[in-house]
């Protein structure tokens, strides 16, 4: 029997776990539980185990914190995280640290997880679960549905001949998971991953120059062959749009991109990676089912809008918080900066602070559309305004 050990902060997620399969029936016994990392860590010192399932949000030490503890010991065991829907960054750095799959909690049924139990008997114990030669993180090998993630560590090689020559990376992001998902269930991979990923190979340009993965439910990542130099720009936007369109004609999804510079090799990958993502960041600014491209004109930069949060960060924690003394002082000195700027840096000044704000609110599961009926261009919105007066 495998042992298993099941860390999670909430009893109803371990006590759902506990009873949802016949574990003794796929070769697995639950060995103990925690409640957090380092518990967790406590016990595995002394009691060592085959499988952690492991929540990525803890008190005391998270999941990444578990992880990363774990990649420390000589023999480190298989690790399966648990996420929700808007945990992308967590579950991409948790395959960084060599976790070898995900489940989502909203999913969390008796067919997902011994599925995913029989997929990790097949894929991960049978080829390394004898093997205690010592080695410290097995390579172990991961689902189509993360293999764009599995890339971008290196683990599992994509031809060669793809990063000879130069490309760019694009993230998708489907609007409104949250909702949108309940029209297809809970098995993800048949309902929506597969024919998100059908629909896009039946795009030519798509098909004949491009890989597509699954980097989450939510999230796509695609790696665009540049083979047309002079004007690979205006056919990678446009190639983008058409995906989008796809989706959103035969699956009722609205999809926001971000496209990269272009890189060169494998070891680029992961750095325009992590740029098209914070191109994606960036989609607050238009509005929904939008694309967001490095070369476009009079736009913001991600490096600006984290600043921007590092400025005013008590201005947006008074708001956050409904602290309306603090809002009050600090918007008088907000104010009273944009005054002594030409009205076309104190607008940019302006942008910033509004996708730093509906950053701050779609970390706490909120969407800055909801503050207004109709959907906002805040780029023309701001760039109608003519005078300090009507932007104040």
């Amino acid at each position: 029997m495998r042992k298993v050990l099941i860390v999670d902060d909430d009893t109803i997620v371990r006590i759902t776990l506990h009873s949802l399969i016949n574990w003794e029936e796929l070769g697995y016994q639950i060995a103990a539980d925690a409640i957090h990392g380092q518990q967790a860590l406590e016990y595995i010192k002394d009691h060592p185990v085959d499988l952690v399932i492991t929540d990525m949000k803890m008190p005391v030490m998270d999941g990444i914190g578990l992880l990363e503890e774990l990649n420390r010991l000589k023999t480190m065991p298989a690790v399966l995280v648990l996420s929700g829907y808007d945990d992308f960054k967590l579950v991409r750095d948790a395959f960084r640290l060599g976790a070898c799959d995900y489940l989502l909690k909203t999913g969390l049924t008796e067919e997902t997880l011994a599925a995913m139990l029989k997929r990790m008997d097949e894929e991960v114990f049978h080829d390394h679960g004898n093997e205690k030669g010592g080695e410290k993180n097995p390579m172990v090998q991961v689902p189509d549905s993360v293999l764009l993630v599995d890339m971008a560590m290196g683990r599992r090689s994509l031809e060669e001949t793809f990063f000879q020559q130069e490309y760019l990376v694009m993230q998708f992001e489907i609007e409104d998971f949250h909702k949108a998902s309940a029209r297809f269930g809970e098995d993800f991979d048949e309902e929506l991953i597969k024919p998100m990923l059908e629909l896009a190979g039946q795009i030519p340009r798509v098909a004949s120059r491009c890989i597509l993965g699954a980097v989450a439910p939510s999230r796509y990542c695609l790696l665009y062959r540049i083979t047309d130099p002079e004007q690979y720009r205006e056919n990678a936007v446009s190639a983008c749009k058409q995906l989008c369109n796809v989706w959103k004609h035969f699956m009722n999804l609205s999809v926001s991109a971000g496209i990269s510079r272009q890189g060169n090799g494998k070891k680029d990958f992961l750095n325009r990676f992590e740029e098209a993502g914070e191109q994606l960041r960036l989609k607050y600014l238009k509005g929904k089912g939008k694309i967001c491209d490095p070369w476009e004109k009079d736009v913001v930069s991600f490096q600006q809008v984290r600043q921007a949060g590092q400025d005013y960060e008590k201005l947006l924690k008074g708001l956050m918080v409904g602290d309306e003394l603090a809002v009050w002082s600090e918007k008088k000195g907000f104010f009273s900066e944009l005054y002594k700027m030409e009205l076309k840096a104190a607008k940019e000044v302006c942008l910033h602070l509004i996708c730093s704000i509906a950053w701050q609110l779609s970390d706490n599961h909120d969407d800055i559309s909801a503050l207004f009926a109709e959907e906002v261009n805040y780029y023309e919105k701001i760039g109608r305004l003519d005078e300090m007066r009507s932007l104040e």
